[in-house]
């Protein structure tokens, strides 16, 4: 939970709260004040609708069906679940301005040679000068902080189409975590304001200056929630991230079962043994077919490969992965 510093506006001494405190009293002259948060800005909920039961199950259910791992989909622990509540900021307004741009022109030319020959070249032109006015409707939503080791999140513009409510930051603390959002309010406008450059910067573009701004603009802090649940296998830990409204597993990496190649190794080596401890021909024949088997189990017949299937090096098979 962020803690945030103020001076106290009856004596000036600083005092501490907690994010979500709508009240404080200062430590120096025992006065309470009352605390708002970012102006303008509304901190909005979505519900979780899927329980830890429900994601847990989910991740059972895949184990056990994909890969070649379902066969070893008990031997995963489940070990605990968090619900975190991941920070989105939603920007909304018009953005409005202007647009200047300076871009290279070329243009054909058709000639003729000594011999009568056409032929064409392409030549540059003056400068092309525009200018435009920009009015243009925003909805942009944006991730408020670096959640890659969450996997990729499939959260657009949810709070368009997902039930939300106001954010009771204590009633929510208390059953989950609330990440911090890392990214500002500035970072956010930049982001939003980056998209509505009309046209970009098309090809041949020398210089162009633009000044926009967001007007009847509404923020808001949108948190989306999502499990965190990790299992256990051999000492290792496996994280597995479930979206918590739709129970999609977003990422997850689990690895297959190890398997050893016995039978086959030992049954070549004798092969090989008994043929040419009876006679030489048959072993050059029991040879070139044990280097045939070889080449069809292992696809290849280099050496590092044929040492480890003889030497009965573990091969791992396929896992289940997401994300």
């Amino acid at each position: 939970m962020a803690t945030i510093v103020f001076k106290c506006p009856h004596c000036g001494g600083p005092f501490e709260c907690a994010e979500g405190d709508r009240s404080a009293v200062c430590r120096f002259c025992g006065v309470t004040s009352v605390i708002s948060g970012d102006s303008g800005v509304h901190r909005l909920l979505i519900r979780e609708r899927v329980d830890l039961n429900a994601a847990r199950a989910a991740v059972r259910k895949l184990l056990a069906a994909g890969g070649d791992a379902r066969e070893s989909a008990s031997s995963f622990s489940f070990k605990e679940g968090t619900l975190l509540f991941l920070p989105f900021w939603r920007i909304r307004g018009i953005a409005t301005g202007w647009q200047w741009r300076e871009k290279e022109t070329f243009r054909e030319e058709v000639e003729y040679d000594e011999n009568g020959t056409r032929f064409t070249r392409t030549v540059k032109g003056e400068n092309e000068r525009s200018f435009s006015l920009v009015a243009a409707p925003l909805d942009l939503s944006t991730p408020a902080g670096d959640y890659s080791p969450y996997g990729q999140m499939p959260v657009g513009l949810a709070a368009a189409v997902l039930k939300c409510e106001a954010l009771d930051y204590r009633e929510t603390a208390a059953r989950a975590t609330v990440v911090d959002p890392l990214k500002g309010i500035a970072q956010a406008r930049q982001e939003a304001l980056a998209i509505t450059r009309v046209g970009g910067n098309p090809d041949g573009t020398v210089h162009q200056e633009a000044r926009v701004r967001i007007s009847s603009e509404w923020l808001a802090l949108t948190y989306y929630p999502i499990w965190r649940l990790l299992f256990t296998r051999g000492g290792r830990v496996y994280p597995v991230t479930i979206d918590a409204v739709n129970c999609t597993i977003i990422r997850c990496q689990f690895p297959g079962e190890e398997q050893r190649e016995r039978f086959l190794p030992l049954a070549l080596i004798a092969m090989v043994l008994l043929g040419w401890t009876t006679m030489p021909a048959a072993g050059a024949a029991l040879t070139a077919l044990s280097a045939y088997l070889l080449k069809w189990r292992t696809g290849t017949l280099d050496a590092p490969s044929i040492i480890k299937l003889l030497a009965g090096t573990p091969k791992r098979s396929v896992g289940v992965e997401r994300g």
